[in-house]
């Protein structure tokens, strides 16, 4: 993992901002689609159920993206490139 920390960082940090940016650009259409189907002012079970409903396809975007994206950083720090074995097998063998 040695010199691969700032690339991590990066790659964590641009899947964090572009899911927020989606989500940014997505919650004004689920504002809009509440207050048309639900209007009162007070919170109600139907404005919550209609606002879950909405956001549920967003939220398990929002953790396959995250999911997806640890699986192939732990399996990059896991397994060795090729270029590192041979490498490492040069300096075994001097």
């Amino acid at each position: 993992m040695r010199g691969n920390r700032l690339r991590l960082i990066a790659i964590f940090f641009l899947l964090n901002l572009a899911l927020y940016q989606l989500h940014f650009f997505i919650r004004p259409v689920t504002e809009w689609i509440v207050q048309s189907l639900d209007a009162p002012l007070s919170w109600t079970l139907r404005q919550a159920t209609i606002r879950h409903v909405l956001e549920f396809p967003l939220d398990i975007f929002w953790i396959v993206g995250w999911a997806v994206t640890i699986g192939i950083v732990m399996d990059a720090l896991v397994n060795p490139t090729p270029a590192a074995e041979l490498g490492r097998s040069a300096t075994r063998a001097a």
